[in-house]
């Protein structure tokens, strides 16, 4: 798994360790024109509030909340996708009313993070990552949306 460090270093995300092994069989590479190409750099072009679109149950609807959390989260990770999106959201007004009382990096899964509303004397448990995250903790993520 060195080369997948080695492969972050520069910019290029790995999704598990069987790449390497496929790898060797790649006879073409065809790449379209996206900004992670020309700038090797991950960019958040747009932020979907899935409770509000699809009605999920329980979910928060609360934009500017929502990108709080999530600010505060991606702010302690070092992952090029969390840099990302911390640069799209820039809620760096957020640390007067929130405070990260605990934060975990869960290699190949995401971020873990229990976050604080000061305002509100509220606590909460914030998941950011990938559906193994997600069915580790529960959490229902098949509403029949598919892809967006």
């Amino acid at each position: 798994m060195v080369g997948t460090g080695v492969a972050a270093n520069f910019g290029v995300l790995i999704k598990g360790g069987d790449v390497f092994e496929k790898i060797s069989a790649i006879t073409t590479v065809v790449f379209d024109k996206t900004g992670t190409l020309t700038s090797g750099q991950p960019k958040v072009v747009d932020m979907i509030m899935l409770g509000n679109k699809f009605k999920v149950p329980d979910a928060i609807t609360d934009e500017n909340l929502l990108k709080n959390l999530a600010y505060l989260c991606e702010t302690c990770s070092e992952h090029p996708i969390g840099k990302a999106i911390v640069k799209h959201i820039d809620a760096r007004d957020s640390s007067e009313r929130f405070k990260v009382q605990k934060f975990k990096n869960k290699n190949g899964e995401g971020i873990t993070a229990t976050i604080e509303d000061l305002l509100e004397k509220k606590t909460y448990e914030v998941l950011c990552g990938n559906d193994k995250l997600m069915k580790r903790h529960n959490v229902k993520t098949d509403y029949g949306f598919g892809q967006l």
